[in-house]
């Protein structure tokens, strides 16, 4: 048996914290709802694609 996993990430924050390593950025309102769109445009191609087995 396999497991499949996903992991998301969203790469905005209100600031960026002094012990954060991850990839982050503080983008405007449309940027973050654009990318929030494409990400789930994404998500639902990756799933009619790679069906669950």
């Amino acid at each position: 048996m396999t497991a499949d996993a996903l992991y998301l990430h969203i790469p905005f924050c209100r600031r960026k914290c002094f012990y954060c390593d991850f990839a982050i950025t503080t983008a405007p309102e449309p940027w973050r709802s654009r990318y929030v769109d494409l990400l789930c445009q994404e998500l639902i191609l990756t799933a009619r694609t790679h069906p669950p087995t």
